[in-house]
């Protein structure tokens, strides 16, 4: 039993460690950081001042090493945007983000659960017809567009849920 914890442990860690690699060439490949996270019309000897201030001029593995470091102690940088540290914008997002996957994994819960049962038990009817077409739906339709079209129709057209942001009155 130990040995398997042990196993699981270990390959959790090289799991986490091939995400971390991942994101950070990922970020290189799509092109120089510093030119996609600077504006448009800024000037080259502006890009070039951000290449040297992040250290985009550094060798990669030297960035890397320097980037898993700080990420294993929690220093995630500052936030460009907001020109605060990083992490606390996470966590200051955090409940809202549970808050959302709560929600959906209860919507998914009390809608397919009960719909995949009864279409199961009733193979060929109605309710399993709908529920195998809403299923491919789920399936095919991209996310983003999903979400556009329901914050059109549930945020903008009923006006049931805002359309952006969080009610700070709560």
């Amino acid at each position: 039993m130990q040995r398997y914890f042990l196993s699981k442990v270990g390959q959790s860690f090289l799991l986490l460690f091939g995400v971390v690699l991942l994101v950070f060439f990922m970020v290189r490949i799509t092109g120089d950081p510093a030119a996609l996270m600077m504006p448009r019309e800024a000037s080259p000897e502006a890009v070039q001042a951000f290449r040297d201030q992040m250290g985009f001029n550094r060798p990669l593995l030297v960035q890397f090493w320097d980037f898993l470091t700080k990420a294993i102690v929690g220093d995630f940088g500052k936030s460009l945007h907001f020109k605060t540290p990083a992490m606390p914008l996470v966590l200051e997002r955090v409940p809202a983000t549970l808050q959302l996957a709560t929600a959906g994994l209860l919507m998914a819960v009390i809608v397919g659960i009960p719909l995949g049962l009864i279409g199961g038990f009733n193979p060929g009817s109605l309710v399993d017809s709908v529920g195998r077409a809403l299923a491919l739906l789920g399936q095919s339709i991209p996310n983003f567009w999903l979400a556009m079209i329901m914050i059109i129709f549930f945020g903008v057209r009923l006006r049931w849920f805002p359309t952006f942001g969080r009610d700070r009155t709560q």
